[in-house]
C-alpha cells in the first residue's frame, strides 16, 4: 500500500508538471468563453466518509448545483455548451484532481467520489454501497470506465465492488492507468473530430442548425427493425438506415414513409471483443417527430425518431453499445 501511495503522489506531480500548458490553455479558454470563476469546487465523500473538497475545471454554470440538487446531470438541464460538453466527454474537466491525489484525498484508482446530497438520497439504502468508502477515491473510477454515465447506481455499486479489490495489486493499478490514457487520447480525438464535422457543417457550409442538445452519433454495423406498436403480431420491418443518434433520437433513411402514431423499434448491432463477435440488442419505443424527403436518392424518406427504451435494461444496452457513452 506504501508502494502504491508512493506512485500516486510521484505520477501526479509529473503529470501536474508535463500538463501545465494543457492547463494554462484549458483555464484561458474557460475564462474567456465561461467567465470566472475557472476552477469548481465542490463538497466530496472520501474515505471513511470523510469529506473533502474535489477540484475540476467549471463545465457548468455557477449555480448548478444548486439547480440540479440530487439529480444526476442530463443533456435535458441545458447546462453545457459545446466546449464544456468536449471537456466533459474526454474527462478533461477531472485533470485538476491530480491536485486531489498530491493532497492525499484521491488516489489515481477508486471508485469515484460521491456528492453527500447524492449519498443521502440515492446511494444510502443500496446493499453494500459504503465498501467504497474503505478505500480512498479514483481519479479513475471503475465504473465510469466500463459503464455509461446513466448506469443504475445498484450496477455501478456491484462493478466498483468487485473491482475494488483488484486495488491492492499494483500491476493491476499501472495496468488501469495505462489503459485509461490510451482511452482518454482515444476520445479527445474522437470527441475533437465530432466537434470540428458540426462546426463545419452549421457555421462554414450552414447545411443545418444544431436543434439536439445532445452530440450526434453515426455508429457502424448497426440495424434497425420497427413494427407498429398495436400490431405486434406482425413481424419487425427492416428497410430502414440509420444515419445517427443521440440519446433521445435517431435519424432514419428509409424506401417508404415510416407511419404516424407509436412505434416499437429493435436495434441490433455486432461486437468484436477478444476476437469474439457478439450481437447486442436493444428494444425502444417511439415515434416521427419531423419527416422530409430527399429525392433523386434510394432511400428518400428521411425521419427524425423521438425514442425511449423499454427498460433500464435496454437504456443501459443502448447508452453502453448504440449511443457509445462508456469510455470503454
Amino acid at each position: 500500500m506504501l508502494l502504491v501511495t508512493i506512485f500516486n503522489s510521484v505520477l501526479a506531480l509529473i503529470l501536474l508538471i508535463l500538463g501545465s500548458p494543457l492547463l494554462i490553455f484549458l483555464a484561458i479558454l474557460l475564462r474567456i468563453t465561461g467567465g470566472p470563476p475557472v476552477f469548481y469546487k465542490g463538497i466530496r465523500l472520501g474515505i471513511n466518509k470523510k469529506t473533502f473538497v474535489i477540484y475540476k475545471f467549471r463545465t457548468l454554470p455557477v449555480n448548478a448545483q444548486q439547480i440540479i440538487g440530487a439529480e444526476l446531470l442530463s443533456d435535458n438541464h441545458h447546462m453545457v455548451s459545446p466546449l464544456t460538453r468536449f471537456l466533459r466527454a474526454t474527462r478533461l474537466d477531472e485533470i485538476p484532481q491530480l491536485i486531489n491525489i498530491l493532497n492525499g484525498d484521491m488516489d489515481f484508482i477508486g471508485p469515484r467520489p460521491e456528492r453527500p446530497e447524492v449519498y443521502e438520497t440515492r446511494c444510502k439504502n443500496i446493499k453494500d454501497y459504503d465498501r467504497r468508502f474503505m478505500v480512498k477515491p479514483g481519479l479513475i473510477g471503475y465504473s465510469q470506465l466500463f459503464t455509461p454515465h446513466g448506469t443504475p447506481k445498484i450496477v455501478r455499486t456491484h462493478i466498483d465492488n468487485r473491482l475494488m479489490l483488484k486495488k491492492r495489486q499494483f500491476s493491476w493499478s499501472i495496468y488501469l492507468i495505462v489503459y485509461t490514457i490510451l482511452i482518454m487520447l482515444r476520445d479527445v480525438y474522437k470527441e475533437g473530430m465530432i466537434s470540428f464535422r458540426t462546426f463545419i457543417n452549421t457555421r462554414i457550409r450552414k447545411k443545418y442548425a444544431e436543434h439536439r442538445t445532445s452530440r450526434r452519433l453515426r455508429p457502424q454495423n448497426i440495424t434497425v427493425y420497427w413494427r407498429l406498436a398495436s400490431d405486434q403480431s406482425r413481424p419487425y420491418q427492416t428497410e430502414v438506415i440509420l444515419f445517427d443518434i443521440n440519446d433521445n433520437c435517431f435519424r432514419l433513411h428509409s424506401k417508404e414513409k415510416l407511419p404516424r402514431g407509436a412505434l416499437e423499434f429493435k436495434l441490433s448491432r455486432q461486437i468484436t471483443r477478444d476476437n469474439r463477435h457478439k450481437t447486442k440488442r436493444a428494444l425502444c419505443k417511439g415515434e416521427v417527430v419531423i419527416e422530409r424527403t430527399k429525392e433523386d436518392d434510394s432511400m428518400p424518406h428521411i425521419s427524425i425518431i423521438h425514442y425511449s427504451p423499454v427498460s433500464q435494461l435496454n437504456q443501459y444496452l443502448m447508452d453502453k453499445y448504440f449511443t457509445e457513452q462508456s469510455m470503454a
